[in-house]
């Protein structure tokens, strides 16, 4: 079954990233997507496998996936440019020994870099749960312990940000 996953996930990840070659960014959606660049490649180099992307591309489709990058956002249980699930931050806060309400906690996640912050914490502990494998840590970033149940979000995510590397849509030297 394992072989079955990965030779799927070999397969949609060499599904050339042209599908996308029609979508026209706004310069709001690419200034978002350079803020959301800049903010994963601020982090410092994570050490993680199963892509040769960095952070700051795998956090700019993050936003590109989950609001249109940074255009589209909702409120409900998920907030924020990154739509970060509120269930999820509060526990991570509860682990800190820091309570917030639901409120409080969607206020927090409108401001862009504590959105960004929280997408950070959540990709980072699903690294450490997945050994360093960033296409199980983006799947689990959208379904939890369900991997299998995120690979297409994964899938999705790593085109994605190649799609934004290889067209230099975020003018990166």
């Amino acid at each position: 079954m394992k072989f079955v996953k990965i030779a799927i996930l070999a397969i949609i990840l060499s599904i050339s990233p042209t599908v996308f070659a029609k979508f026209n960014f706004s310069d709001t959606q690419i200034a978002n997507m350079q803020k959301a660049y800049q903010f994963g490649q601020s982090q410092g180099k994570k050490n993680y496998h199963g892509t040769n992307l960095s952070v700051g591309y795998i956090m700019a489709a993050i936003l590109w996936q989950e609001s249109s990058a940074g255009i589209n956002i909702k409120n409900g249980h998920a907030v924020g440019a990154f739509q970060n699930y509120i269930p999820t931050v509060k526990s991570r806060l509860k682990q800190q020994g820091v309570t917030k309400s639901h409120s409080e906690i969607s206020r927090e996640l409108s401001n862009f870099n504590r959105s960004a912050h929280w997408a950070n914490v959540e990709i980072d502990s699903w690294l450490k749960t997945h050994k360093g494998n960033m296409p199980k840590a983006l799947a689990s970033y959208n379904a939890g312990y369900n991997v299998g149940a995120g690979y297409r979000y994964s899938s999705s995510i790593i085109r994605k940000a190649t799609y934004l590397r290889d067209q230099n849509i975020l003018k990166v030297k």
